[in-house]
């Protein structure tokens, strides 16, 4: 991601202060990973079952995160559906940095790094 920063500062001549929102995308994005990984992996110690669910609920997650596509698209009444997903609202944010997108929903945040912080609170817990 530092690379692609980089050259994308160096092409477009962005401002800093909106590449500096990606640090706390990073950090975010760092902890729910890592909530996500201590919790399968604990899950798995009691269950072998486990790593047959995760690929496809990969592929579920991945389809579900708008990666590549804006949230703009979806209609506002699934909007809520995709705010469950803690992945959207960081790659949203990161999309807001590169962008220079200004529309922020507070809510949708709060309730993404809500979900993120119980995830990592599971993962540390088991």
């Amino acid at each position: 991601m530092g690379i692609f920063t980089i050259a994308y500062m160096i092409i477009n001549q962005a401002f800093f202060v909106n590449l500096l929102i990606l640090i706390p995308a990073s950090i975010w994005l760092l902890f729910l990973t890592i909530g996500v990984s201590l919790l399968t992996s604990s899950l798995n110690v009691f269950t072998r079952d486990i790593s047959y669910l995760i690929k496809p609920l990969n592929r579920i997650l991945f389809y579900a995160t708008p990666i590549i596509y804006p949230l703009d698209i979806i209609p506002p009444q699934y909007h809520i559906l995709f705010a469950l997903n803690p992945l959207t609202m960081i790659f949203k944010l990161v999309q807001q940095s590169l962008f220079n997108s200004t529309q922020i929903m507070v809510s949708f945040y709060i309730l993404s790094i809500s979900i993120g912080i119980l995830v990592f609170a599971a993962g540390i817990h088991l």
